[in-house]
């Protein structure tokens, strides 16, 4: 019971940090090092909200990935796990390896409005 309790109040301590770094900007800062602050952090959401999907192309086949974007910039991409899956079925590569290759072909992707192309 303890456990549990100590659980929650973890949880909430977290996400009223949360909440100030947010306010500092940090949270940005975080996501685009890949340093996550867990779910009850940030309630799911990506802080500006802005989510597009687009197409990559792995080993001939397309693959569908979000890309989580904060500011016009590429915070996050997540592949479609389904387009993933049946990259691997039809190529015989174990779908972690596709699951990475198509992250890595989605984060070369930039958001058009973007000040600062690399």
């Amino acid at each position: 019971m303890t456990t549990q309790i100590g659980r929650l109040r973890a949880n909430h301590l977290l996400a009223r940090w949360a909440i100030v770094l947010a306010a500092l900007g940090l949270v940005a800062a975080c996501s685009s090092q890949g340093v996550s602050l867990g779910p009850d952090a940030v309630a799911g959401k990506v802080p500006d909200g802005s989510v597009e999907m687009r197409e990559v192309q792995v080993a001939g086949q397309p693959v569908h990935v979000k890309l989580a974007l904060h500011n016009g910039r590429v915070v996050n991409v997540q592949p479609e796990y389904e387009d993933v899956v049946r990259v691997s079925t039809l190529t015989g590569r174990p779908v972690k390896d596709v699951l990475a290759d198509a992250a890595a072909a989605g984060r070369l992707f930039r958001a058009d409005d973007d000040p600062d192309p690399e």
